[in-house]
């Protein structure tokens, strides 16, 4: 029965059942001995992968040419690539501030000597416009391929990422002296930025809410919350909520008849006099004159 037991236990996974061994030391004992060394070496050898760092699967990867143009890409769940659009360069992709980012190390890149390189977290625009941070390493191709081709390889900032290899490893060289920093603050401020583009887009048709509410959702204070929004949109996050809302209230006046006051209410205005005071500010005319020139365009 403690055989049984013990074969039970290890077909569940549990590999802490031990068999008592008797003095007798026949044919069951033996066999004892030997599930108690198999749990013994399989519990060894689960708690050293479980040490093991494991590495994130690529979530996106782009072949590029000297000139910095898409030859092709991976991006299964089109978190980043949409179907219908496929850009042209690399720098389509990016942020402002990634692409910035990207085109000072770019030429920096001494790519006859250096083969690989490690840029750190560059931001990527998603759909709907958020910003999506990838933890971004350069890999010239070998020579099967084109010299002036390179992948770029992007991996999820909060996960950790494969080493470049290095030189005793590979043929390839890194910039390990300049690797960027990918520490957990930055990886914060940007999963705080995100939270906070995600509720702003969640009540954009219901109410305009304060600072002290979206605050409280993203789960952060308000300096913090405003600061790491800024950096990574370039804008406070009441005046980018405005300009969000009545950049969507645009699409109701141009293919819709829907009454002024009516839109103004599903995108969270009070009255239509403020709807339409925020509207005059940003587009310098009313909606309503915007709605009427939006008709004659298109049927001129």
């Amino acid at each position: 029965m403690q055989l049984v037991k013990a074969l039970l236990k290890m077909a569940s996974g549990n590999l802490t059942q031990r068999v008592p061994i008797s003095d007798t030391k026949d044919w069951k004992d033996t066999l004892g001995m030997l599930i108690n060394k198999a749990n013994f070496r399989l519990n060894w050898m689960f708690n050293e992968i479980k040490k093991t760092q494991v590495f994130t699967r690529p979530k996106i990867i782009l072949l590029i040419d000297s000139k910095k143009e898409l030859l092709s890409y991976t991006d299964v769940n089109h978190d980043i690539i949409s179907k219908e659009l496929v850009p042209k360069t690399i720098t389509d992709l990016l942020s402002p501030k990634g692409k910035r980012k990207f085109l000072k190390y770019w030429n920096k890149w001494d790519k006859k000597t250096l083969c690989c390189y490690d840029m750190g977290i560059l931001d990527f625009k998603g759909e709907t416009e958020l910003l999506i941070p990838l933890h971004i390493q350069l890999i010239q191709t070998s020579a099967l391929l084109e010299d002036s081709w390179y992948y770029i390889v992007g991996f999820d900032p909060q996960q950790p990422v494969p080493p470049i290899a290095k030189p005793e490893q590979d043929t390839l060289q890194t910039f390990s002296s300049k690797k960027a920093k990918n520490n957990s603050k930055t990886i914060g401020d940007f999963l705080l930025a995100q939270k906070v583009h995600d509720v702003l887009l969640k009540y954009q048709t219901s109410f305009i809410p304060s600072l002290e509410f979206i605050a409280g959702e993203a789960g952060a204070s308000i300096s913090a919350m405003q600061k790491a929004f800024k950096d990574r949109y370039g804008k406070a996050v009441l005046k980018y909520d405005m300009e969000k809302r009545l950049e969507a209230s645009t699409f109701l006046l141009k293919k819709s008849d829907i009454k002024i006051q009516d839109v103004a209410t599903n995108y969270g205005f009070k009255t239509s006099s403020h709807y339409c005071n925020r509207f005059r500010k940003k587009y310098g005319i009313s909606p309503l004159q915007f709605r009427k020139k939006a008709f004659f365009n298109r049927h001129n």
